[in-house]
Formats: C-alpha cells, sequence, structure tokens
C-alpha cells in the first residue's frame, strides 16, 4: 500500500505541475484489515511499536487528508490476480473485470 500511496501522490503532484489539478482525494484499497487499522489509528501504541515506517508514513498521509485508505475484501481485490494462484471462478471475474477476456 505504499509503494502505491507513494505513486500516487506522486502522479498527483506531476498533474498539479503541468497545471492540471484534482478535486477527488485519493483511494487506496487494501485488504490487510490489520495494517489499515493501524494506519486509520493516530494512536502510538505501545503494541504496534515494532511496525515498519512505511505504516506510519501511511498514517501521516491519512492524517493530513492526502490519501484515504478503503479496505476490500480479498474477493474483490483484481491485484490479487498479479499477486497469486486463484481459483478459477475468481480469476475468469477478474480477467473479465480486466477486459482482457478473449
Amino acid at each position: 500500500m505504499n509503494q502505491a500511496t507513494q505513486q500516487a501522490l506522486w502522479i498527483t503532484e506531476w498533474f498539479k505541475a503541468i497545471g492540471i489539478q484534482f478535486k477527488q482525494l485519493i483511494i487506496v484499497y487494501g485488504n490487510n484489515k490489520p495494517s489499515i487499522d493501524i494506519i486509520r489509528s493516530n494512536k502510538e501504541a505501545v503494541k504496534i511499536k515494532h511496525i515498519q515506517v512505511e505504516y506510519h508514513q501511511l498514517q501521516e498521509f491519512v492524517q493530513y487528508n492526502e490519501v484515504n485508505i478503503e479496505q476490500v475484501a480479498s474477493g474483490d481485490n483484481i491485484a490479487d490476480i498479479f499477486m497469486k494462484a486463484l481459483i478459477p471462478v475468481l480469476h475468469t471475474g477478474f480477467i473479465e473485470l480486466l477486459g482482457l477476456n478473449r
């Protein structure tokens, strides 16, 4: 999620530099509920001190309203087609959603 967020913010800044403004908040979707909960939390809990710095950076992006992190169910996560083996029904559905069907 961190890399996707950084890329989205970079692209937004690039568009601003050439005179194109975005009026909507950037939404980044993820399917890892615990990490999304940590990112949305504005507390520095003792139990999460060990997490990677990238989650703290995402937390700041959310707090400053630069991005919004939304949870997507694993069955609806179209990016899974690029990440892992899927059951045929999901694979076929994602292929159709991507417009890659024959």
